[in-house]
């Protein structure tokens, strides 16, 4: 649902198609939120066919607000507006023109704030600021009379990037989802149990969203690759002896589960093993514009996801 919603984002105050019900997302920021809240939402009623959905980011001024509430009201369409808009100007104003136009409004950021008041003696009445590039919380001097203005840790945005990425590692592990592969920030190729899985969610953690992506025993990628910015392709390898191992502590763990083992003969044999990294080694030499290979036999996990960053960023560099 969340990728359906995504879909319907690109672009501001664009619509897909649904029901005769839409709903207008707006924010007065990039409008990652009131996405989130929507799909969210949304998935709860799997019965219901998806309504059409347009999305007004970065909204500024009190006029912007006044004209879409007019463009729903005007509408044939049944509208619901879902709002996350956090300067007070802006909130108010949604209210007000929801209000005298009896359109269907729910501003979910203002009614936090009234239980955070509520419950704390706290007003809201300052402007608060994301500022992903500060670590501290300090207080600016007043704008403009507005008040002063906050800024708070970049925690919050990079934890729901950090989410996001999260969310994306668990549905792109092992090759599935390949139509949305040109979504990822890296697509991490290599043989089954070389490590991509681990290095994947350690990457989204830092938010960081990977793909992981086997290649098979003949080291042939799959097809979809070619539809993926090449430098977003890093290819992982690791020496021979150590992949073996790695592979037989795999298939000792499955049989003292109790769990049936579907691998063949090959898959913990040092020479089929050998064969499959010369081909990680010939799919570098062929692929123009892939990284790597990377070596990662002798690094651990985190040492290994500053490879990829770093590898990744030299990569952006030279186009």
């Amino acid at each position: 649902m969340r990728n359906e919603i995504r879909s319907m984002a690109q672009g501001r105050g664009r619509s897909a198609p649904g029901t005769g019900k839409c709903v207008y997302a707006l924010s007065d920021d990039s409008g990652e939120t009131v996405q989130l809240l929507l799909s969210r939402l949304l998935v709860q009623y799997s019965d219901l066919e998806p309504p059409s959905v347009r999305f007004f980011p970065r909204l500024g001024s009190v006029a912007e607000v006044r004209e879409i509430v007019a463009q729903a009201q005007a509408s044939q369409q049944d509208i619901f507006i879902l709002a996350t808009l956090v300067q007070p100007s802006l909130s108010d104003a949604l209210a007000k023109f929801g209000g005298e136009m009896q359109g269907k409004t729910y501003n979910a950021i203002a009614d936090l704030q009234r239980i955070v008041e509520r419950s704390t003696s706290s007003s809201a009445s300052e402007q608060l600021v994301l500022d992903s590039s500060n670590d501290g919380f300090f207080i600016d001097a007043p704008i403009n009379g507005d008040g002063p203005v906050k800024q708070i840790p970049s925690v919050n945005s990079d934890f729901f990037r950090m989410a996001e990425a999260v969310q994306f590692a668990q549905q792109h592990i092992s090759g599935v989802n390949a139509q949305e592969w040109p979504d990822a920030d890296v697509l991490l190729v290599g043989p089954s149990r070389v490590g991509k899985e681990t290095l994947a969610y350690y990457l989204a953690h830092r938010g960081v969203k990977a793909a992981c992506v086997a290649i098979s025993s003949a080291g042939s990628a799959p097809p979809a690759l070619s539809n993926v910015d090449p430098r977003k392709v890093v290819l992982l390898t690791m020496s021979s002896d150590f992949l073996m191992k790695r592979r037989q502590y795999r298939v000792q763990e499955l049989k003292r589960k109790g769990v049936p083992v579907f691998y063949d003969a090959s898959y913990t044999n040092l020479q089929s093993i050998e064969l499959e990294l010369d081909s990680v080694a010939q799919l570098a030499r062929n692929q123009v514009g892939w990284v790597g290979p990377l070596d990662i036999t002798d690094y651990d996990i985190p040492e290994a996801c500053d490879m990829v960053l770093t590898v990744l960023k030299q990569a952006s560099f030279k186009a």
